[in-house]
Formats: structure tokens, C-alpha cells, sequence
């Protein structure tokens, strides 16, 4: 790890870059935490802290005398932009740090530490990573709502009257900026109607606070207003939004601490103020695939991202006497995957083109992440061969909302929580969907294997279902660009009943896996 620390005569702020690089033959996963030890004044007194995530600003507020209780928030699980900020309420002095959002995974204060960490990302053998954090002293805000490597803001309420002022807050954070535009809009968040809009023009912006006011009239403070904003410059554009239902809700906020997640009463009806966070956008170094390796005519390697149930598909057992058209027997490597990590993913495209099939069983998208899905996709896409299997973490339950693994799957998912039970008791019958389809040869259904639980799905367009479960799809095989991809919505879970046969413990699981991996290594007639 090497770190490089910059330092600018004309800027107190501060730029680390710091640098992983993988020395050994094989793919390593990278996963940076960085923390900072920072007491404005030598101690934690008068201290507030402000983080960004999907319920607002929330704030880790330090007492006002020694001894007294602090108020808020550690944690930030569901970080939304990629920085932290802390003033000193007395001196209105503070710090902002700012780092990649496209590899935040959380983010944390102790009420003395501004700490984050990074995703796992997979680093190719002789290769790195890279990332860069700037460190800001800032001097005369309230609070912080947004940070950038741009600029620093604030965006504050207050009760007038029948109105309420909005005071936005903005400073330069890298180097001056010229011709920034400030555009305000006001919208109800539970009527959805605008209520406001303001729009302000500066030649130049610096380190110096720069600050604007207005006034609008609300319907119902208490109903709430998203105030967003949108700084544009010359070679730049940030966009940011606050959340105000009034004055007394600004204080409870702070320090009405509830068990519920994002400090809400129990009971609270559902419509609370949510912002999502924005989809990472990964940094990615894409060779020319004309000239990547392809899987060698003298092996048949079938990479396996397994999750809790694998062992119930008995895949290599399944494929111990199967041969590819070269007459290759399957060779199996192994990933762990508990949720939301994997132990181990290819790091270079040479690597992961070099697996005939790959095979996704019960894996969610934060195992392995934006970066390992984007190379997933294009092996897919330049001729490789996918094969997804369902599970408590897979499919509609496996957070890919927004995501291009969507257009890879020949179906469409219906959404989350799409794994649907049978019912205590109750099982559907799997069965073929064309009785004469080539994947069904050999397979037999005499022993009228049963469904527990499976996932809802829509085939696409141009997609073949092979079997259903029920009235659904069960299996279902399609392309995406030169590639081949099957799935099968049938998870591995639930009891079989008294003369029942489970589908994974069938006898015709095992040469439907062996026909699904022919098909799968098969060209298709031009």
C-alpha cells in the first residue's frame, strides 16, 4: 500500500491518494477502511457530526460539558454520497472529508474518528487500486447537508411567521469556481406539488461562505418539503436535497433518539421521508475482447459463486459423468459466497474468460458487487455461458434494481420479496412446459417431483420456458449478445411431505443439469 499525500500553497485542504497493489500471481479482493482521529479543540465538547444517508443528514452530536449524554447516530449503513462533516457548534469551525462514493460501503463515527469502508473490489495480479480523499477545514456553517470535491453546503429552515426562510450555505472545496449557477426548488413531499423555486448566478465562488436566502409560504410545514439543490459550473454539476417539516421536527431530529431504525416513533404510518441512494458508477479498465484468452479446448472449468444451499443441486455430483463436446469431464472451482460477500471472484477478464460456465447459486448483488457483475455481463455478452439458481438471496430478493445484470436474465423480475411458499403443507407439481423440448430428453417425471418455495418471474421476450412449478415459470433459457443464459426460480428450501419427492432430490435433477449444461457449451445453428 502506498499513500501520497498533496499538499497546495493556495489551499489548506489536504488530498491523500492511497494505492493497493496486488504483487502475486493470483486475484486478490481489496477492501480500504480508512479512519481519522479528529477532536476540534483537543476534545469532543461542542462537537457535531453529520453524515448522509437515506433517511437525511443524521447527525452524532457531542454534549455541551463534559459528562453530559451524547445524541444520534455511529453508524451510516445505507451512506447515500461519499463524505462526513464536523463542526464545532462554539468556534463554528470544522471538517469535511470527502471520498469515492462508487466504493462506499459505510460509514461510522465514534464522536472523535470520521471512518469509512470501501467495498471489496477484485485486484488482477500485478495490478491496483487507487482512491482519493480530500480533507477540507471549513469555517462559519451550522450544519452540513452536502460535500464534494466541488463545494461544501448547507441548507437550513426556519419558521417566519406563515413562511419559512431557507438559508443555503455554500463554499469551494478543491479551487475557486467561476460562473456557478444555483438552482432551489421546493416540493411538498406529500402532495408532490412545487411549491417554490429560486435560482441564483455568481461569477465566482471561493473558500469563503457564500450564503443566499429565501422565503415561501408552505400549505403544511408539518407534512414536510424536499428542498433540492443544484450547483452547476462550467466543468461540474452536484445535485443535493434537505428534508424540513418545521422547526420542532429540525430539534427532534437531533435529539429524539428512538429505537426505530432512522430515529422514527413506532407506529409511524410508512410515509416518512426516504432518499435513495444514487447507483455507484465503477471505474473500469475493458480490454479489446477480440484478444482476451478464451477457455481452452483441453479443460471444461466451471466457475461456482455458491450460497447456503448449494450442496442441495449436487452439481459436481450431477456432472461426475458428463463430458463436454471435446469429451472433457467439468472442473469445479469453488466460491464462497455468504450474503453479501464472496470470498473470491476473478480480478481480470483473462481469468474469467478462461471459465466455460458460470454458475450463480443464491447470490445477491452486493456479493460480488458493481465491478464483478459489470465483467460478469460482458463475459456474457462476448460468448460466455450463465447459469442463475434461486435461493432466500437470489433474483428479486437479490437488490439489482437499476443494475445491467437486468438485461442479461431472460426474464423479468417482479420485485423484491418475488419468492413465494407454497403453504404450510402445500407443494406445486414441477412440470415440463413443452413436453418434446431437447433440454427434457431423458428426464423423467414419474416420480412427480414437488415445489416448496420459487421465485416469480416474467420470461422475456424470445426466452424458452423448459418447466413450470405450479402456473410459473420454473426454468427458463435465453441469450444476451454471443452468450447463453438459463434460470431456474426454484429454491432449494422447504420439507418435503409424507410420500412427497423434492425437486432437487428427483431423479431427473441430475440429466436435466447434465441436458442444461450441453445446451449451455452447444452453438446455436446460424
Amino acid at each position: 500500500m502506498r499513500k501520497t499525500v498533496w499538499l497546495d500553497a493556495e489551499n489548506d485542504g489536504v488530498v491523500a491518494e492511497h494505492e493497493i497493489e496486488n504483487p502475486t500471481g493470483e486475484s486478490r479482493g481489496v477492501g480500504l477502511y480508512v479512519q481519522h482521529v479528529l477532536n476540534l479543540k483537543g476534545d469532543m465538547v461542542n462537537d457535531t457530526w453529520c453524515l448522509p444517508s437515506s433517511r437525511g443528514v443524521v447527525y452524532s452530536i457531542m454534549p455541551s460539558r463534559q459528562g453530559e449524554k451524547r445524541f444520534g447516530t455511529d453508524w451510516v449503513l445505507d451512506p447515500t454520497a461519499g463524505w462526513i462533516g464536523l463542526r464545532d457548534r462554539g468556534t463554528k469551525r470544522g471538517m469535511v472529508f470527502v471520498f469515492d462514493y462508487n466504493y462506499l460501503q459505510k460509514i461510522y463515527t465514534c464522536g472523535s474518528t470520521a471512518e469509512w469502508f470501501l467495498e471489496m473490489v477484485p485486484v488482477a495480479p500485478g495490478r491496483s487500486f487507487k482512491t482519493t480523499q480530500t480533507i477540507k477545514p471549513v469555517v462559519g456553517f451550522e450544519d452540513f447537508v452536502f460535500a464534494s470535491t466541488n463545494v461544501v453546503a448547507d441548507i437550513r429552515g426556519q419558521e417566519k411567521g406563515k413562511t419559512v426562510e431557507v438559508t443555503l450555505d455554500l463554499a469551494a472545496i478543491s479551487r475557486p469556481l467561476s460562473g456557478v449557477t444555483l438552482e432551489v426548488t421546493v416540493t411538498g413531499w406529500r402532495s408532490k406539488q412545487p411549491l417554490a423555486a429560486q435560482t441564483f448566478t455568481w461569477d465566482r465562488l471561493g473558500y469563503e461562505k457564500r450564503r443566499e436566502t429565501f422565503r415561501f409560504a408552505p400549505k403544511a410545514i408539518t407534512d414536510g418539503v424536499v428542498i433540492r439543490a443544484v450547483v452547476k459550473g462550467a466543468d461540474f454539476q452536484d445535485a443535493f436535497e434537505h428534508y424540513y417539516a418545521g422547526d420542532a421536527f429540525e430539534h427532534e431530529r437531533r435529539y429524539g433518539h428512538f429505537a426505530t431504525k432512522g430515529g422514527a416513533l413506532a407506529g409511524a404510518t410508512g410515509d416518512s421521508y426516504a432518499l435513495k441512494p444514487p447507483r455507484k458508477v465503477k471505474r473500469f479498465d475493458k480490454p479489446d475482447f477480440n484478444l482476451v484468452a478464451r477457455p481452452s479446448p483441453d479443460r471444461f472449468k466451471c466457475l461456482v459463486i455458491f450460497g447456503i444451499f448449494t450442496d442441495f443441486l449436487s452439481l459436481d455430483d450431477a456432472m461426475a459423468d458428463w463430458r463436454s463436446q471435446a469429451g472433457k469431464t467439468a472442473e469445479f472451482t469453488w466460491a464462497n459466497c455468504p450474503p453479501n460477500a464472496v470470498e473470491t471472484f476473478p480480478a481480470s477478464y483473462d481469468e474469467l474468460f478462461n471459465y466455460d460456465v458460470v454458475v450463480l447459486s443464491d447470490v445477491n448483488f452486493k456479493a460480488i458487487g458493481d465491478i464483478g457483475f459489470e465483467m460478469l455481463c460482458d463475459y456474457v455478452e462476448q460468448g460466455g455461458k450463465l447459469l442463475v439458481t434461486g435461493g432466500p438471496y437470489a433474483l428479486g430478493n437479490g437488490e439489482f434494481d437499476g443494475s445491467r445484470f437486468l438485461e442479461v436474465l431472460p426474464v423479468e423480475l417482479t420485485g423484491p420479496f418475488d419468492l413465494k411458499w407454497a403453504g404450510k403443507g402445500q407443494s406445486w407439481d414441477l412440470a415440463a412446459a413443452p413436453a418434446n423440448d431437447p433440454l427434457l430428453q431423458g428426464v423423467s417425471f414419474d416420480q412427480k417431483p414437488k415445489v416448496f418455495w420459487r421465485h416469480v418471474v416474467t420470461p422475456k421476450k424470445g426466452a424458452r420456458v423448459i418447466l413450470t412449478a405450479g402456473a410459473e415459470p420454473a426454468l427458463v433459457v435465453g441469450s444476451y449478445g454471443r452468450g447463453k443464459v438459463a434460470v431456474s426460480t426454484l429454491s432449494p428450501t422447504g420439507e418435503e411431505g409424507a410420500g412427497e419427492v423434492s425437486w432437487w432430490a428427483w431423479d431427473g435433477w441430475p440429466p436435466l443439469l447434465r441436458n442444461l449444461m450441453t445446451w449451455l457449451n452447444t452453438e446455436e445453428p446460424k
